[in-house]
């Protein structure tokens, strides 16, 4: 018989594939699926696959990235657009089996990629930031954002039609509210055709395009960075060959680099999140 889950000492973190992503991917918030990988990172407990991480190329419309990176990033064009392909990478999924959370199983995985990232900066945007802090349990820098325009909009008409996000986050009263406010049900379509993420969902059914606008309300995303200051190498297959094993114990700082940028071929202690 195995161990339990909540008995578990050590952590394997190893390069993956699209399959590790495909057996945990239904139990993400996010029921759609990330941006193109172009690294899988996974980690078991012994032969169980206990977690994985995705990282993918950043959107191109990424209102914090000005913020975060500087103007280089903030301004429109091929140029820009260019620079950021080349500098920056996105942390589009980490996915913990429910079995191994609280146990700093996705820290461990963030750390991991951090201590030998693909380029020399690393984002992630997590639309359940406010509950879950592992990106910053895993040295990553917390963003302030301003309230993006279509959410503050939507926030006006609520409250002029005397709404509250908690009201509506029922569905059915949700449903209710819809069926009986033309100005709401237009509210949540502007809304929906204001971003590139939701505008060719804008004229579908408003019910779910009402519960993702809500959800913003109620649990904004919040952005995360971590600057490398030195590039490795750029190519997807920097971990290839390469694991590492650590105590999930409290207390331990992710492994330094030797002078060539890479990580020492040793284990490595990781963190709880």
């Amino acid at each position: 018989m195995r161990d339990a889950p909540g008995s578990i000492a050590r952590v394997g973190i190893s390069s993956g594939a699209h399959s590790d992503l495909e057996a945990l991917r239904r139990f993400h918030y996010c029921s759609g699926r990330p941006s193109p990988p172009v690294l899988v990172l996974r980690a078991r407990v012994g032969r169980e696959l206990a977690g994985v991480l995705v990282v993918s190329m950043p959107t191109l419309n990424g209102w914090w990235r000005r913020d975060a990176f500087g103007p280089a990033f903030g301004s429109p064009g091929r140029a820009s657009a260019g620079r950021l392909n080349a500098a920056v990478r996105l942390l589009s999924r980490v996915i913990v089996d429910p079995r191994y959370r609280g146990l700093g199983v996705g820290a461990a995985l963030v750390r991991a990629y951090l201590a030998r990232p693909l380029t020399r900066y690393t984002e992630a945007v997590a639309g359940m930031g406010a509950f879950c802090p592992l990106f910053t349990a895993a040295g990553m820098r917390e963003v302030p954002l301003r309230t993006p325009a279509r959410d503050a909009r939507l926030a006006r008409a609520l409250r002029a039609l005397g709404l509250s996000a908690h009201t509506l986050a029922d569905p059915v009263l949700a449903r209710v509210r819809l069926r009986g406010s033309a100005t709401l049900r237009r509210s949540v379509r502007a809304w929906a055709a204001s971003s590139r993420a939701t505008r060719a969902r804008a004229a579908g059914p408003l019910a779910p395009l009402l519960h993702s606008a809500i959800s913003r309300q109620l649990a904004p995303p919040r952005v995360y960075v971590f600057d490398a200051e030195r590039p490795s190498r750029a190519g997807g297959d920097a971990w290839n060959a390469h694991e590492s094993g650590g105590s999930l114990a409290p207390g331990r700082s992710p492994p330094s680099r030797n002078r060539s940028g890479r990580c020492p071929e040793r284990p490595t202690n990781c963190t709880p999140g």
